[in-house]
């Protein structure tokens, strides 16, 4: 998972970011004295969010991120603290109640051997929550992936065309039943977000999808990554303003019990 980011940027569009915090919180079920662990915590707002939200007797955020645990932890309280940890690796322990990730797991990779990981950190009343953008088949996306393989971007990328990757819905449900989990909601939903114009798209994925880009290409061949994708992507997209944007999302949650 990539640990280049930058805070700032990624929170000039806090209020569209947090609608699917939202949906996914509504799904999680509230019980007493609860654990949880929220994987990739980003700047944590949420995380705090989350610990009031649920009045969990305990909360702790990973993430991989320098940048973005200096704005953690300076929330953390008695009952919310950070760690810096790879989450692909990270050793969540067991009896948890609730293992929540806000927009964080579509950055790994084999996702049957990573939820399995989850499921067996929970107790046995555990639940599941996760919310992974969808958007792959959109330009933003499609338009990164097909300049990837391009030189001398491809080279430097050894072959890879992104860095981040979901299933469809349908994998998820089957995946959840077969861990055990006795109910579950797995949604896809699609988002408008109303932005000023197709530039503003552009500042969008510059603080999400395309970080994964500037780590593996390095600042001077990003730079040209950057500038080219800027290029073919305003052209592929409608001049409306304002801009309607879409964001396709998976939200997911199971229940053991």
């Amino acid at each position: 998972m990539t640990s280049d980011w930058d805070p700032d940027r990624y929170l000039r569009f806090r209020a569209q970011r947090r609608q699917p915090y939202e949906e996914l919180v509504a799904l999680v079920e509230a019980r007493p004295g609860m654990h949880i662990v929220d994987l990739g915590c980003g700047p944590g707002e949420l995380t705090v969010d989350l610990a009031e939200r649920l009045a969990a007797r305990s909360v702790l955020g990973l993430d991989v991120s320098d940048a973005m645990l200096a704005k953690a932890k300076p929330r953390s309280n008695e009952r919310v603290r950070f760690e810096k940890a790879d989450i692909a690796t990270h050793p969540l322990g067991e009896g948890l109640d609730l293992v929540f990730s806000n927009a964080a797991l579509h950055w790994l990779p084999d996702h049957a051997s990573l939820f399995a990981r989850l499921h067996a950190a929970l107790g046995p009343a555990g639940q599941l929550a996760v919310q992974m953008p969808a958007n792959f088949g959109q330009a933003t996306h499609t338009t990164a992936s097909e300049l990837a393989g391009e030189e001398p971007y491809a080279t430097a990328l050894e072959g890879r065309r992104a860095g981040a990757a979901v299933d469809e819905p349908e994998a998820y449900a089957t995946l959840l039943h077969d861990l055990g989990f006795t109910r579950q909601i797995v949604r896809q939903v699609v988002y408008v977000h109303e932005l000023p114009g197709p530039e503003a798209v552009i500042e969008w994925v510059k603080g999400s999808m395309l970080r994964w880009y500037a780590k593996q290409l390095g600042p001077e061949l990003y730079a040209r990554f950057a500038d080219a994708y800027e290029q073919r992507l305003l052209a592929r997209l409608p001049g409306r303003r304002p801009f309607p944007f879409t964001y396709r999302r998976i939200l997911l949650w199971g229940a053991l019990d």
